[in-house]
């Protein structure tokens, strides 16, 4: 009987990727006063093929989406899928459990120094694909590894750290949709061939793979619920940020549109990881300026004030030989 490959990429396919499902964006805004506070509004379509369009609904319901007190959120159908939007307002700025789920956490810094006070903001963005093939990879493992040492005894320990790491860059290649079909199926027998050190008969890797999907099929959901990775990460969403900072801009990685700088992240680039976006601003310091302006004319009049004195004291003392 001809093996068909399911347990990368038209198994994943066919359970995250479900065919209903065709886009996710996420726009978001975000204004930084110059207190530190922040005002941010979120916004994620999710749209389908027209067929399934609750589905949309669903995959928002299974995300973390913005929550809590001050968010103001909204959830409405828009052509053949959903719209969820939400705005709030922080006094301290910083990440939320939103940007945890998204695996890009914020990092903003206010920093009063003189004669500047200076404005940090940066967001660094995993690999989604990253940790989703790991998860998938510690299932595969954990089935193969009983498995193998019964076909062909135990796998020395170098070669199972060299089959672990080829399977992971297998993984990862097949999320990415680097490699797929026959190609993946040659890559995965390889791998497996030189982990135990002998080839392998058609018979023997048809069972192996059976025993792989079985473990995937009964775990592979359930673990990526539990490491967060389910709901509208699983559509490699494109992104896109738009930031106004206090002051004047010194430095960014994004596009400058008068005021505001823009980030246009790409589902490949969000889902592969790896950037950083990041922009640096300032503005004068005024109170501090006010501040020491106040003490420069204090000084000249203590000093003043103190010529004074001393000049009348002399002047006095000239009026007694």
């Amino acid at each position: 009987m001809k093996f068909k490959l399911m347990f990368i990429i038209p198994f994943l396919l066919t359970i995250w990727m479900n065919g209903c499902i065709r886009s996710v964006t996420i726009t978001e805004e975000i204004a930084i006063e110059p207190s530190g506070a922040a005002r941010r509004e979120v916004m994620i379509k999710v749209m389908t093929d027209g067929k399934k369009v609750g589905e949309a609904r669903e995959t928002l319901e299974k995300s973390v989406l913005p929550e809590g007190p001050g968010w103001r959120k909204s959830m409405r159908r828009e052509g053949n899928g959903y719209l969820f939007s939400a705005e709030a307002r922080f006094d301290r700025f910083g990440s939320t459990p939103f940007d945890e789920y998204l695996h890009k956490p914020i990092n903003f810094k206010l920093v009063r120094s003189f004669p500047f006070i200076k404005y940090e903001y940066t967001e660094e963005f995993a690999s989604i694909s990253e940790l989703k093939a790991s998860v998938t990879a510690d299932i595969i493992e954990t089935a193969l590894i009983e498995e193998l040492d019964r076909i062909a005894g135990p796998i020395p320990p170098d070669r199972w750290e060299r089959f672990k790491q080829e399977l992971r860059h297998m993984i990862r290649s097949a999320y990415m949709r680097e490699m797929e079909g026959d190609d993946l199926k040659a890559e995965f027998r390889k791998a497996l061939e030189k982990a135990i050190g002998g080839s392998i008969d058609d018979a023997t890797f048809n069972a192996i793979t059976r025993k792989v999907e079985k473990a995937l099929f009964e775990k592979n959901e359930a673990k990526l619920k539990e490491e967060g990775l389910v709901g509208i990460v699983e559509y490699e969403p494109d992104y896109s940020i738009s930031l106004s900072m206090p002051g004047r801009l010194i430095r960014t990685n994004g596009e400058i549109r008068g005021d505001t700088v823009r980030w246009e992240i790409e589902s490949r680039k969000y889902n592969s990881g790896g950037f950083k976006a990041y922009a640096y601003s300032r503005r004068l310091n005024l109170p501090a300026l006010i501040l020491l302006v106040v003490v420069i004319i204090a000084a000249i009049m203590a000093g003043v004030t103190l010529r004074y004195k001393r000049d009348r004291f002399y002047s006095h003392r000239s009026y007694f030989p």
